[in-house]
């Protein structure tokens, strides 16, 4: 072999050597702990095959809110390699079926406390919008701008083209479900499709009104019974310099209002002094007690850390001017825990809100 031959011989060794390093895992193994961390998703049945199977992130069986796991992070904490073709594209359908989740959900709350708008809409006929319009005929035009947002978020791939989708144009909708990226999440599309006449317009409607209308009316009441849902409320903060005085790390989280893909931002209600203290806007930091001897290893490792607080969230109401809803939370337990990983699989520990140390 000569020089040059060796040189790039070498060469490709050291490459396949620093790659496998920096994948981490095979394939299968990429495989294990992705499927163990995608467990930990919630699953709301549709009434009918109509409509979507909505998924969303969860924690012990209960709504995960506010920092969501990153399916494209392992437990471990590498990454899944995004020349692991199969476990790429896992991770990235897992994300976009989250998101057109939580789309569909948080449409689905808007349409239940909306309901009352709903029985001034008009079935048959579009209401145009006018500044001068009497209460009746704004709300059917405000029914009708939901809804088509709301069919467009929950209807199931399978309808998707009978209902919005101009024959006389390419239709993003892969009815077979093969294409799963045969739609943007959020993507409002027009009843019967873009550029659809008039006419196609209104019969996609009417269609739907008379076909799945009541339906959804009956599933809204499957959420948010009693107008409060339990969830847990997921908070990163970094590890900061060891506080040799105190024994232990403060822990900054940067807010303790939920301002998450799932719901836009819903404000703490504290019962207690202590929770107040703790939830105010003022920049609390917490003590994480620990000896010098553990937190000499434990800094080593560890960055940054995943709060969970146990949570239950109320909605008021619907605020019809913007049609978000009017919500806040309380603190369901004192119990903080603490994990080392979004995935919520590596637990470090637990504090309480009764006996945490502040400043």
């Amino acid at each position: 072999m000569n020089p040059l031959s060796k040189k790039l011989f070498y060469a490709a060794i050291f490459f396949m050597l620093i790659s496998k390093g920096l994948s981490g895992q095979t394939e299968d193994e990429i495989e294990k702990l992705n499927t163990a961390s995608y467990k930990q998703v919630i699953t709301f049945a549709p009434p009918s095959e109509k409509f979507l199977q909505i998924k969303l992130q969860s924690h012990k069986g209960l709504l995960r809110l506010g920092i969501e796991d990153n399916c494209y992070m392992l437990p471990d904490g590498s990454y899944v390699n995004h020349k692991s073709k199969a476990a790429y594209q896992k991770a990235e359908r897992e994300m976009w079926e989250i998101g057109l989740g939580r789309k569909a959900y948080y449409e689905l709350l808007r349409f239940k406390y909306m309901a009352s708008i709903y029985e001034d809409m008009d079935k048959e006929f579009f209401t145009t919008y006018s500044n001068s319009m009497y209460e009746k005929d704004k709300n059917s035009w405000l029914a009708q701008t939901n809804l088509l947002r709301l069919a467009n978020a929950v209807t199931a791939i399978s309808e998707m083209p009978r209902f919005f989708c101009n024959p006389k144009e390419a239709c993003n909708y892969d009815p077979n479900g093969i294409s799963y990226w045969y739609r943007n999440v959020g993507d409002v599309v027009p009843w019967a499709g873009k550029r659809a006449s008039e006419f196609k317009q209104l019969a996609a409607y009417t269609s739907y009104v008379d076909e799945n209308l009541a339906t959804l009316l009956n599933w809204k009441d499957s959420f948010f019974k009693n107008d409060s849902e339990e969830g847990y409320l997921v908070l990163k903060t970094f590890v900061q310099t060891y506080d040799f005085k105190n024994k232990g790390y403060w822990l900054k989280p940067r807010s303790f209002v939920i301002n998450g893909r799932l719901f836009p931002r819903v404000y703490p209600q504290p019962n207690t002094t202590k929770e107040r203290n703790l939830l105010s806007n003022n920049g609390k930091e917490i003590l994480l007690p620990m000896s010098p001897e553990k937190a000499e290893v434990f800094s080593e490792k560890v960055k940054s850390l995943y709060m969970v607080l146990k949570v239950q969230i109320h909605i008021e109401g619907i605020n019809i001017n913007n049609e978000n809803l009017d919500m806040n939370y309380t603190l369901s337990s004192p119990v903080i825990e603490l994990y080392t990983d979004d995935s919520l699989t590596n637990k470090l520990g637990e504090l309480s809100t009764e006996t945490l140390t502040l400043k």
